[in-house]
C-alpha cells in the first residue's frame, strides 16, 4: 500500500486557562457540565472482529445500540448476523465514532481513550474489599458474565472513551476525573469508594484520540496481487510534486490502525512525521532540476 500527502496543515491546539493550577481548572470545567462531557464520551474508539468476542457480548452490545430507537431506524433492524465486517455494521460504528470526536471538538474538548487494567486494579485492593469491587464491575458487563466476574475472571482491560475540557491532561484525568467523577458511575458508589488512595496511574493508560482527517494524506493506492498498483506507484513516484510515505508498501492501515475507529494522536503524529520526511526528501531530489 502506498500513501501520499501533498500539503501540511498545522494543527495548533489552543491552550486555555492557568498554568499554575491545571488540575483544578480541568476539574472545575468538567464539574460544571459533567452530563455534557459524558454524553460526548459514549462512543467506542476501537473495533473488535466478531470472532474475538463471545456471542453474549454482541447480543448485549446490539441490545444497547437498539434501545430507544424507533422501528424505522436502520440500527433498530440490525440482526446478530449483521455484526462483523458487513458494511451496515461498520458504517454504524465509524459514523458514531466520528460523530463523537467531532462533537467533542465542537465543544472545545479533547477526546481520549482510557484503558483500565481491571485485574491489576483488583490486586491493589485489600482482599476483604475485592468481592465488593467485583460486584461493581458486574454493573458494566452483560448478565451472562456475572458468575465468571464474581469468581475473579475479569476482562483483560476496560476501554472507555472520554471527552474532557481542553485543559485536561492524562495526569488529571487519572488523578481527578476518574476517581472523583467517573468511578462512581462505572462501578457504583460503594465500589468506587474503595479506590480512594489507590495510585491509578499504575493501572490506567490515557491516550489522546484524533480524527482521520488529521492524517496528512491525500490519497492511497491499494490493491491485491497483480492488480497493477505497484506499477502505478512507480509511475506516479516520478512526478516531482508527489511524495509517497514509502518507496515500498506501507502497511499503516492494515497493521497500526487496522481495528481502530479513530486513530491515536501518537499514531497520527508518527504517520505525519514520516510524510514530512518523505516530502523533504522528494524536494531535495527534485530541487536541482528547478531553475
Amino acid at each position: 500500500m502506498a500513501l501520499l500527502a501533498l500539503a501540511s496543515v498545522a494543527n495548533l491546539g489552543v491552550l486555555l486557562g492557568s498554568r499554575q493550577q491545571p488540575g483544578e481548572l480541568c476539574s472545575s470545567k468538567y464539574s460544571e457540565a459533567v452530563e455534557k462531557w459524558r454524553l460526548l464520551s459514549r462512543f467506542p474508539t476501537e473495533y473488535s472482529p466478531r470472532d474475538h468476542r463471545p456471542d453474549w457480548y454482541w447480543e448485549f452490545l446490539l441490545e444497547g445500540q437498539q434501545k430507544g430507537r424507533p422501528s424505522t431506524d436502520r440500527i433498530a433492524n440490525l440482526q446478530m448476523d449483521d455484526i462483523g465486517y458487513g458494511d451496515q455494521w461498520l458504517e454504524v460504528l465509524f459514523g458514531q465514532a466520528q460523530e463523537g470526536v467531532v462533537g467533542c471538538f465542537v465543544h472545545g474538548g479533547r477526546y481520549w481513550e482510557v484503558t483500565m487494567d481491571l485485574a491489576q486494579l483488583l490486586d491493589l485492593l485489600p482482599e476483604a474489599n475485592r468481592s465488593l469491587f467485583l460486584e461493581g464491575v458486574c454493573r458494566m458487563l452483560p448478565p451472562a458474565a456475572r458468575a465468571s466476574t464474581l469468581a475473579g475472571f475479569l476482562p483483560s482491560s476496560l476501554r472507555l472513551s472520554m471527552c474532557t475540557p481542553h485543559d485536561c491532561t492524562p495526569e488529571w484525568i487519572t488523578r481527578i476525573l476518574i476517581p472523583e467523577f467517573e468511578a462512581g458511575k462505572m462501578f457504583g458508589s460503594p465500589a468506587a469508594s474503595l479506590l480512594t488512595g489507590i495510585f491509578l496511574q499504575d493501572v490506567v493508560n490515557v491516550q489522546e484520540v484524533l480524527n482521520w482527517p488529521s492524517l496528512h494524506l491525500d490519497f492511497a493506492i491499494a490493491g491485491v496481487d497483480n492488480c497493477g498498483t505497484t506499477s502505478l506507484h512507480r509511475n506516479l513516484e516520478q512526478h516531482p510534486e508527489i511524495a509517497f510515505s514509502s518507496s515500498e508498501e506501507d502497511f499503516f492501515f492494515v497493521s497500526d490502525v487496522v481495528h481502530r475507529l479513530l486513530p491515536l494522536r501518537s499514531q497520527v503524529e508518527e504517520f505525519n512525521r514520516r510524510i514530512a520526511l518523505a516530502k523533504d526528501k522528494k524536494w531535495q531530489e527534485t530541487s536541482q532540476f528547478v531553475s
